[in-house]
């Protein structure tokens, strides 16, 4: 028994022995020691050996548990590593950077311009696609901040697009990234100069008269309490500009010709600008219409003449009318006249000249109404007459000539030559400065229609004849029956008539529509049972 036991034990080796052969081990080692069978050398023989190789084994044990502990670590850190090699864990080395202002210092500008920079690093070589940062002061101390990215050969732009004149101070900067360190910043300064320009209204100037001289921005605009130096001839004038920009300088009386020399030094940032030419001096002229109401078909006609009286003769004048020029030559009496056959209405017309080496250039233009009765001629309308008209020049009844209808007769026709344009005056002050009431008969009279400025046909018509008789015209009233008008409304009707020339002018003035000699808002065909009166009973 105990042979067999000791084998048993003996045939176990340390590698293969387990935790439960080690427990039965203990075991029979028990028993048998309970059993006395087992005497004390060979147990303590056979305790060491046991002891020694359940140390063993333990030990094993422990071992391959550390390492497993080990593994699990290792794969749950798999950056930590057992390297004593510390150069893994340096920062990356930037390189160097710096600034180069492309555009100058102190840079004068005078409108939008582009301001370069360029970014190099350490080596010289161009930094692409990095983030620039400008800030731009203004001359009021407001900063404005614009970025932009440099380009393939470093090189960034700012667009200025400044509005204020004077010293805009320039900061650029660099923050660096990943690759490359932040740069020092650089500074300068745009200057922003607005230019000038001194200008003449004319080319000319008149002897003995002021010649004007203008100075403006860029954009036209006149820049006042500036100084301007000036030479005619030689002559120095120092002159400060008005609030129009403008100076004015006397030319001589004795030249046909001065040289002209102006000069701005510039100030207050704005440019210098100069201007000089050889300046022709005339005698003055003027062209004046003669006339300013025809009829179609008829002339219009101007005088030219010098200032000092002098009727220029065989001079070429230029019309400007409904779009198209004409020229004309004066005759012996300086007159230059042009026939219109344009329809009925008002036309604005021009009329220059322009110079002979003495005389000079001028020009005017006017307002001209052409009246074409056409169309409407019959008994009432436009009716020529060799019969005495001398009873219709004088008032009486409701067109009484009062002291405030003989005034503004005057005024309406003072600055006219002709009947014509006298009446025309008259019958458009009427038609445009009254309203229009609807009442029978007359209730007013002239006097009370003037200063109420409304009236019915009858009060209408009593003022018209009232200031054409206070000037001296012929004018007297139509009435008749059955005028339709262009509402389809049917009445009696009065209108009044002027005389010029041998002809009566129809003279409506109840519709801005009419003009005289011709009736819009009524069918003049239309009506019966006209009668005529000096001075109207109703």
């Amino acid at each position: 028994m105990l042979l067999i036991t000791i084998l048993s034990v003996s045939a176990v080796s340390a590698d293969s022995m387990d935790e439960s052969s080690l427990a039965l081990v203990y075991d029979d080692f028990s028993n048998m020691s309970d059993n006395e069978t087992l005497n004390s050398p060979l147990e303590e023989v056979l305790n060491g050996n046991l002891n020694a190789d359940l140390d063993d084994n333990l030990d094993d044990y422990s071992d391959e548990n550390d390492n497993s502990v080990s593994n699990l670590e290792d794969n749950a850190n798999p950056e930590i590593t057992d390297s004593d090699d510390e150069s893994d864990d340096e920062e990356p080395v930037l390189k160097d950077t710096s600034l180069e202002i492309i555009s100058q210092d102190d840079w004068k500008i005078y409108g939008n311009e582009d301001y370069y920079v360029k970014l190099v690093d350490e080596d010289g070589n161009p930094i692409s696609d990095a983030l620039i940062y400008f800030r731009i002061e203004d001359p009021e101390g407001v900063c404005a901040f614009e970025t932009a990215y440099t380009d393939v050969d470093g090189i960034a732009i700012l667009s200025l697009d400044l509005s204020m004149r004077g010293i805009h101070n320039i900061q650029v900067s660099y923050y660096g990234d990943l690759d490359y360190n932040s740069a020092e910043s650089v500074y300068s300064n745009v200057i922003l100069y607005e230019m000038t320009e001194i200008q003449t209204p004319k080319e000319y100037a008149y002897i003995s008269s002021d010649f004007t001289i203008k100075l403006v921005d860029s954009n036209g605009n006149p820049l006042s309490n500036k100084e301007l130096i000036i030479y005619v001839d030689g002559v120095e004038y120092i002159k400060t500009t008005d609030s129009n920009g403008q100076v004015y300088v006397k030319m001589p009386s004795d030249r046909n010709s001065v040289n002209f020399t102006c000069f701005f030094d510039g100030e207050d940032y704005f440019e210098q600008s100069a201007l000089s030419m050889t300046l022709p001096v005339y005698k003055k002229t003027y062209t004046k219409p003669l006339i300013y109401t025809i009829l179609k078909g008829n002339c219009f006609k101007i005088l030219l003449k010098g200032a000092d009286g002098k009727i220029l003769k065989k001079e070429k004048v230029k019309f400007t009318i409904n779009g198209k020029t004409y020229t004309r030559t004066t005759w012996n009496t300086g007159i230059a006249y042009i026939r219109l056959k344009l329809s009925r209405g008002k036309y604005k017309i021009s009329f220059s000249y322009d110079n002979n080496g003495v005389y000079g250039p001028s020009s005017n233009s006017s307002t001209l109404e052409i009246i074409d009765p056409s169309g409407q001629f019959k008994k009432g309308l436009n009716q020529n007459t060799k019969l005495s008209v001398s009873k219709y020049k004088y008032g009486g009844g409701y067109a009484k000539i009062t002291k405030s209808i003989r005034k503004l007769s005057k005024k309406l026709t003072s600055k006219y030559s002709t009947k014509l344009e006298k009446a025309t005056a008259i019958f458009n002050y009427v038609r445009d400065n009254l309203g229009y009431s609807y009442y029978a008969n007359s209730k007013k009279g002239a006097a009370k229609t003037l200063k109420t400025k409304r009236g019915n046909c009858c009060d209408h018509s009593n003022l018209i004849v009232a200031l054409c008789r206070a000037s001296k015209i012929p004018a007297r009233y139509a009435h008749a029956k059955g005028c339709r008008f262009g509402s389809g409304f049917t009445t009696g009707h009065v209108w009044a008539q002027i005389y010029v020339n041998g002809r009566w002018y129809s003279a409506d003035g109840t519709s801005y529509r009419n003009s005289l000699g011709h009736i819009k808002n009524w069918n003049t065909k239309s009506y019966k049972k006209l009668r005529i009166y000096r001075n109207i009973p109703f």
